[in-house]
This record gives structure tokens, C-alpha cells and sequence, in this order.
């Protein structure tokens, strides 16, 4: 049996120059604005269009103004949303061309911070994640991201149709927003999960680190619970370290 941490998790930064951000998860699920046209036309860009009324600014989700359809059909062809701002970006809905049989059946997901360098969306095993999309012209699909996404741009790059490369869409999250400290390398953050909010839970709890720094080596995070227990992450000539300890229960004496 896992022993329980206690309520509290002191956070150690003893890395000189160190950026900490930390976001709580919170219901993130809403339409950023494809439908209903909050994220214009100019923001909505392609590989191809096939014609001057097939282009990007027509893949919004539900749009009777056609659809977005390439102009070249191959592998290479994507839609591409930018945000003009970082968002958590939770999933994606799609559809095919309305009054057609033209639609996607995978594709793959990928997205940037700066437009110029992408990522693809990786499953577990660090392999690009295909998404299963759509099966006809008219149902509206709906992808939910195990691991959200973090960015400005998004990219939806379609490897497998049906007829034509062409859709709709729809991007669901929320805009971005996280808790930034910058340390001087002797300074510490004592984070109080009790007092947060939204109370921890036993089952799934996250807490996200992004961090900059200089230095090979430094405690990163250090959480401690009241029967043993704690969690450290460290540098140590510039690899991370996770060690867990699971501390002792009535049950179960002794380290775990």
C-alpha cells in the first residue's frame, strides 16, 4: 500500500538562474473560436487549397461556406491555427465536406511555439500519435489529448482520406496561464497543496515544471510525506533524476 503524502510539497531551486512555472489542471474544454469565427480568417493558414472557395478560413466546424480541401493530394498537406497567443489545447473536432464525400480518416498532430519549429504529438511510447477521425462527411469527430498541448500554433497534418484531402474543425482548451518565480540559485518555494483551491486527490493530481538553467547539477523538487514517503528530482551532471520512496505503512514496515 502507498503510503500518502501529506498536504504539503516544498518545492527546492538551488540552480542559479532557474525558471519555475507551475499550472494547476482546471476544466479546459471550451471551443477557442473556429465555429464562431473569434479566431479570423487571417489566422488560418494551408499547404494548398484546391480552389479560391476551398481555403483554410472555410474549415471552421459546421460552415455551409464549403470546406477546406488541398490542392495537392499527399501526405504532406496540413491546416495550420495560429492562437496569437499560448493556449492549452485539450482536443480537436473534425468533420468532412458538407454535401460531398470528402473527408479525413487519420491525421496527425503537431505544434509550435514560433511557427518555424514543430513537434509532432507523441503517444507513450514516444512515437507519433495517429487520431482516428472521421467515417463520413457530416458527424463531427472529437479527439480528446491525453497529455495537452502547450502553444501558439497547431497543426493538423491529415495521412489518410477519403476521395479528397477536406474538413472542418474545431480546436477545444482554454488560454494559458501559469504561476512564473525566477530564483537567483540559493532560494526556495514552499507550495501548500491544502491551500490551494482545488483540494489534492489520491487518484490524479499534476503539476507541470518547465525550467531554464545553467547548471549540471541541483534539487529541482523535493516533496515529503509524514510516514517516510518523499519524492525528489534532481540534476546531476546534467541528467535528470526521479527518485520515489514510498516510505512505511502499519501494515508494511520498512522501506518500500
Amino acid at each position: 500500500m502507498m503510503a500518502c503524502l501529506q498536504a504539503t510539497l516544498v518545492v527546492f531551486m538551488i540552480l542559479c538562474g532557474i525558471v519555475w512555472s507551475e499550472q494547476r489542471y482546471t476544466k479546459c474544454t471550451d471551443p477557442l473560436g473556429m465555429e464562431d469565427g473569434r479566431i479570423e480568417n487571417g489566422a488560418i493558414t494551408s499547404s494548398s487549397q484546391a480552389s479560391d472557395d476551398k481555403g483554410p478560413e472555410n474549415a471552421r466546424l459546421n460552415s455551409v461556406h464549403d470546406a477546406w480541401t488541398s490542392g495537392i493530394t499527399d501526405y504532406n498537406q496540413y491546416i495550420q491555427v495560429d492562437l496569437r497567443r499560448r493556449h492549452e489545447i485539450t482536443g480537436i473536432g473534425t468533420q468532412g465536406r458538407g454535401g460531398s464525400d470528402d473527408y479525413i480518416t487519420e491525421y496527425h498532430v503537431l505544434y509550435s511555439d514560433n511557427g518555424r519549429d514543430w513537434m509532432d504529438y507523441v503517444n507513450k511510447l514516444g512515437r507519433t500519435k495517429t487520431f482516428n477521425a472521421n467515417t463520413d462527411s457530416t458527424s463531427m469527430v472529437q479527439n480528446t489529448f491525453e497529455q495537452p498541448i502547450v502553444a501558439r500554433y497547431i497543426r493538423i497534418n491529415p495521412v489518410q482520406w477519403h476521395q479528397y484531402i477536406s474538413m472542418r474543425m474545431e480546436l477545444f482548451g482554454c488560454i494559458y496561464s501559469s504561476q512564473t518565480v525566477q530564483f537567483g540559485g540559493d532560494s526556495l518555494v514552499r507550495y501548500d497543496v491544502s491551500e490551494h483551491a482545488y483540494a489534492i486527490h489520491s487518484q490524479h493530481d499534476s503539476i507541470t515544471l518547465r525550467f531554464r538553467t545553467n547548471e549540471q547539477d541541483g534539487i529541482m523538487m523535493y516533496g515529503q510525506g509524514s510516514q517516510g514517503d518523499y519524492i525528489c528530482m534532481q540534476l546531476v551532471k546534467g541528467k535528470l533524476y526521479l527518485t520515489l520512496n514510498l516510505g512505511t505503512t502499519w501494515d508494511s514496515p520498512g522501506e518500500t
